[in-house]
């Protein structure tokens, strides 16, 4: 008998801050599957080429995505789209050039996320975005971004490398806390605050070189 395989589901959340406001979600999936998405609002597409939805009343809502293999979702949102925590499918993600803030704990656990592309618009990454994003390697902090809340990348342990713009000014608290293969060549020299246990790890050794002296 052939085992019939069950399909994943990888949520995600709409926080709709207008009425009528539009979103866009595009999958790439490793097989031609039956992709269905259930809006929040409980409307349903299945197999489209985008998924587009228009929410017409502004509110918080959860998105089901369900399919086989989904590995790779781009984002398209006026506003905000995030996804709910523990996501253990996705793998890569790619936010439009219309996302301008991350929120706080947006992909909180998303523990097989590889890989993340946010664009140069984007000027806020919110408290513990990427908390315990555990096989997250390398990451480019876009050139607009002056704060690195905190709690952002804690417990990354897969996390190696990391590009800080220049115009960064703070690092916050337990920012990158167990961090423990994150290797920082350089901090930017503009920076005012380093805060507690930004780089605390207990087991592991790693090297910071300094480009001045930050108290």
């Amino acid at each position: 008998a052939v085992k019939e395989k069950k399909s994943k589901e990888v949520s995600a959340m709409a926080n709709k801050d207008k009425p009528n406001s539009k979103v866009e979600i595009h999958i790439e999936n490793s097989k031609e599957t039956s992709i269905e998405v259930i809006w929040g609002d409980g409307s349903i597409d299945t197999n489209p080429a985008i998924y587009s939805h228009i929410y017409k009343q502004p509110n918080m809502y959860q998105i089901a995505i369900i399919g086989d293999d989904i590995t790779s979702i781009a984002l398209n949102d006026n506003n905000r789209v995030i996804f709910a925590d523990g996501n253990k499918y996705v793998k890569t993600v790619k936010l439009s050039s219309t996302i301008a803030a991350i929120p706080e704990y947006a992909f909180c656990e998303c523990v097989n996320l590889t890989n993340i592309d946010i664009n140069d618009n984007n000027t806020d990454i919110g408290i513990g975005a990427f908390y315990d994003c555990y096989n997250l390697k390398n990451i480019v902090i876009p050139t607009g971004i002056s704060n690195i809340n905190d709690y952002t990348f804690a417990f990354c342990h897969s996390l190696e490398t990391i590009s800080f713009p220049l115009v960064l000014q703070r690092i916050g608290e337990a920012a990158f806390i167990e961090c423990s293969k994150l290797i920082v060549s350089e901090i930017p020299i503009g920076v005012q605050q380093i805060a507690s246990r930004a780089f605390v790890i207990l087991f592991f050794a790693f090297f910071i070189q300094f480009s001045r002296t930050v108290i």
